[in-house]
């Protein structure tokens, strides 16, 4: 009975250190995640950019996926848009596709093996804006706001969409009674206009052959309010609209204070003021780096003149603010910001 104790902690003694020996091996190779960065940017264009990765380290385990990972939001992970670009270690290539214009995006390499997901460093890139052309050959970007797509810039063409010229009125010789659909140079001056745009009268704005680009019109009222709203309403969708910077330090087409800008929404409003008749029945261009006024398509009769429903925002608010029924009259110029036709 003794001898045979002896053999069965023998046995036990034996297979007990053979354990330990094989557990001592697996944690001399502990599996980790994959190492990796992130390949630059390239090939950006409005809906398409080029990246990828390079795998310096499979953590011990096969790489049974890798590609890249995208999204708006500054930490994209695989939750999010990804490419899938096969296994292994090593360099590889990957698209991004079905990107938004004009939009900015956070990008970063992955892979995955049995311990879990891998991630290279976080990049950043905006895709290239989408463009169109006026009559004229003047550039506008396109920004997509919500639903709605609006252009960066305010108008300058001189021609409506047809060809026809639009009237050329100088500011020294418009009064109250003129009554035609025509733009005017902020005093008299074409090159003082870039990048603030030119100004157009209310007859301009509502001619049936279009001021704007193709595809293209003057926003309606409920247009104006959808943007007012996605914004998160009155109080401070003009913030998000103006863009950032002042005069007075340099960096920027505002005077001071230039109060709440932030311009997140990439609208990218710059105080062109505006152009009408002041006491003296004078017309004058007046409010330029305080004040951005565009028109809206509505239109009104009292009392037998013509008024014009107006959008602005200025120097000392946040608000996106109103004028309705009697706004500014049929001698009035102001700013033009062109929407994109809905389908």
């Amino acid at each position: 009975m003794k001898r045979n104790r002896t053999i069965i902690l023998i046995i036990i003694g034996l297979f007990s250190i053979n354990f330990i020996g094989c557990k001592k091996n697996a944690d001399d190779n502990p599996r980790t995640v994959p190492i990796l960065t992130t390949k630059p940017i390239s090939s950006i264009t409005q809906i398409s950019a080029i990246s990828g990765g390079d795998i310096s380290s499979d953590g011990g385990a096969e790489i049974t996926s890798r590609g890249i990972c995208w999204s708006t939001n500054s930490n994209p992970s695989i939750k999010d848009n990804i490419s899938n670009d096969g296994t292994g270690v090593g360099s590889y290539t990957s698209s991004l596709s079905k990107l938004s214009p004009y939009t900015k995006y956070s990008v970063r390499a992955y892979a995955i093996n049995s311990a879990g997901i891998g991630y290279g460093d976080i990049l950043m890139f905006s895709s290239e804006a989408e463009t169109i052309n006026d009559y004229d050959g003047n550039i506008y970007h396109v920004i997509p706001i919500g639903n709605q797509k609006w252009l960066a810039e305010n108008l300058s063409t001189t021609h409506f969409q047809n060809g026809n010229s639009i009237t050329h009125r100088r500011v020294s010789n418009t009064s109250i009674y003129d009554s035609s659909a025509c733009y005017w140079d902020y005093d008299d001056n074409f090159i003082s206009n870039p990048p603030y745009g030119r100004f157009y009268s209310l007859l301009a704005i509502t001619d049936n052959r279009n001021i704007c680009p193709p595809g293209y019109h003057v926003p309606s009222e409920d247009e104006w309010t959808t943007l007012l709203y996605f914004l998160g309403g009155e109080s401070v969708a003009g913030g998000k609209m103006k863009a950032t910077g002042t005069i007075e330090d340099k960096t920027g087409y505002w005077h001071t204070p230039n109060t709440g800008a932030t311009n997140e929404s990439g609208f990218s409003a710059i105080p062109a003021g505006g152009a009408g008749v002041n006491g003296l029945n004078q017309f004058i261009s007046d409010m330029r780096g305080t004040d951005c006024n565009w028109w809206s398509a509505k239109t009104v009769r009292l009392h037998g003149y013509i008024f014009g429903y107006t959008w602005f925002v200025n120097l000392n608010d946040t608000r996106l603010l109103h004028y309705g029924s009697q706004g500014y009259n049929i001698a009035t110029g102001l700013s033009v910001r062109c929407i994109k036709d809905s389908k």
